[in-house]
């Protein structure tokens, strides 16, 4: 499979179980999309297994986009809300490691262009409406000849885990025990943990005060 290396800083918008998982186990989860909520990425990934002959695929989503509402809207609602920091070349050189994972971002097209442009069967999985742009999504790709069922435990070196940020929506009083939570999954490993200002930034209250 066509391999991308990854140069920006790269995000995981997740749940805070989920979260706990990945730092105690140092692995990653992929699961089949055909549950995915965006019929037309169903469709192309399906399109994908079909025409290059694989008989199960299994995906995991991530973001190069600076924090934004609408990231943790989408893909972090709630109190419980995590988004996990990774440095990008490490992530990159776990994905290379395994011949049958691509890393690769997502290219977003008009509808018009799609119909007009030949797109690769290879490429399929990494094509978006234009809309979804914003998204800047990376998506890590598992694809097998082989039936599997389940979801696909990928391992990851515990250093590709660099920042973890918290819900905008958590509560202060309870910032401190989710911090602490997190921190005991994390263990000795030096990653920071901090809430997302982004509902209540000190810097940007104080720009207009007197």
């Amino acid at each position: 499979m066509r391999k991308t290396i990854i140069k920006d800083k790269i995000y995981r918008y997740t749940k805070l179980a989920s979260a706990i998982d990945i730092l105690r186990t140092n692995e990653l989860t992929l699961l089949s999309p055909i549950n995915w909520s965006d019929r037309n990425d169903i469709h192309y990934v399906e399109e994908f297994r079909r025409r290059m002959g694989y008989k199960s695929v299994h995906a995991l989503c991530f973001t190069v986009a600076s924090e934004t509402a609408h990231h943790w809207a989408m893909f972090a609602g709630g109190q419980d809300g995590v988004r996990i920091q990774f440095d990008p070349a490490i992530l990159s050189r776990d994905i290379e490691r395994n011949p049958a994972l691509q890393l690769t971002g997502m290219t977003y097209m008009t509808i018009k262009t799609a119909e007009q442009k030949s797109i690769a069967p290879s490429r399929l999985p990494f094509v978006k409406r234009w809309p979804y742009r914003a998204e800047k999504e990376v998506r890590i790709l598992h694809a097998s000849e082989a039936a599997l069922k389940g979801p696909i435990r990928i391992p990851i070196s515990p250093e590709a885990i660099v920042a973890i940020k918290l819900s905008p929506e958590l509560p202060e009083p309870l910032k401190a025990t989710m911090r602490q939570t997190v921190k005991n999954a994390i263990g000795n490993r030096k990653v920071s943990v901090v809430k997302s200002s982004l509902l209540e930034n000190e810097r940007w209250l104080n720009a207009i005060s007197d």
